[in-house]
């Protein structure tokens, strides 16, 4: 199953360090030209080739982090690692909004991502503690996922942006609304880091509480993918109780003797929190 992930894993180093080149080195101005290229080790490329290569690269990671992020959940990782992947991921998340927020002209776009930016400006994530803290933190299933998920999109329209293509606004969305509400997470608890939440649901007929429905539910931004499946609270209700990672989820209810479905519901989810389900 190792080798599942280590293709994504290069990916995103690759990626990284073509960054990182790209972003670090002077500008060669070429007079005959009048272009402006960047040097990356012993190769040359013009600026919109290596944006053109950059989303490229972003567009690949997402097709292969697809066919891999659902079947590796139960390989583990070194806490310091997976908390360089939080911090890495919330700081590169505020540059690549700012970039969306100036280069889009979607008034709801601009409205999510200047949101986020808020978010992480307040939670102050800058700052070299924001690496540590996330050391050893709870987290609830599929937190790194979803968090893997919504930085994949963000930077994915961000070099959209750059490179003047079409963005997504079909999953921008959903992973700026998810960020947030983990940002978020962190900003209610009292501004440190928190990766679980109790969230407690009520099924309800007619305002009235009835029981022994099945409520599951699956984070909107794994939602838009097939090979993410929805989850089971692990008790039937009512109420039922679970820790899920902070995020934006779609939740409905199941009568398992019957069958019967109820409506699907999205409920943004932030803080230790009580909700209900309305059932057929």
């Amino acid at each position: 199953m190792a080798s599942c992930l280590s293709e994504p894993r290069q990916l995103f180093e690759q990626a990284e360090d073509f960054e990182l080149c790209a972003t670090s080195t002077a500008s060669l101005d070429s007079p005959q030209s009048g272009r402006s290229y960047w040097s990356c080790g012993d190769a040359l490329f013009d600026k919109d080739s290596a944006v053109e290569m950059k989303f490229s690269l972003a567009c690949l990671m997402i097709v292969l982090a697809h066919s891999s992020f659902g079947q590796s959940a139960d390989i583990p990782e070194e806490p310091e690692h997976i908390a360089e992947k939080m911090w890495k991921f919330f700081a590169q998340g505020k540059r690549d909004a700012f970039e969306i927020m100036n280069g889009v002209s979607d008034p709801l776009l601009k409205q999510k991502a200047s949101r986020l930016i808020d978010a992480l400006t307040d939670y102050n994530i800058s700052t070299p503690a924001r690496r540590l803290e996330w050391v050893g933190v709870d987290m609830a299933p599929n937190y790194v996922l979803q968090l893997t998920q919504d930085y994949l999109e963000i930077e994915t329209a961000d070099n959209a942006v750059r490179s003047r293509q079409t963005v997504d606004h079909i999953h921008l969305v959903p992973a700026l609304d998810d960020m947030y509400l983990k940002v978020n997470a962190c900003i209610l608890n009292r501004g440190t880091a928190i990766g679980s939440v109790s969230v407690e649901v009520h099924t309800k007929k007619s305002g009235l509480e009835v029981s022994n429905w099945r409520v599951i539910c699956i984070a909107k931004i794994l939602r838009l993918y097939p090979n993410f499946s929805p989850t089971m609270f692990p008790q039937l209700s009512s109420p039922t109780k679970w820790s899920l990672a902070p995020g934006n989820y779609i939740m409905w209810a199941e009568d398992p003797q019957t069958g019967n479905k109820s409506a699907t519901q999205e409920i943004p989810i932030d803080k230790d929190q009580e909700c209900d389900l309305t059932v057929p």
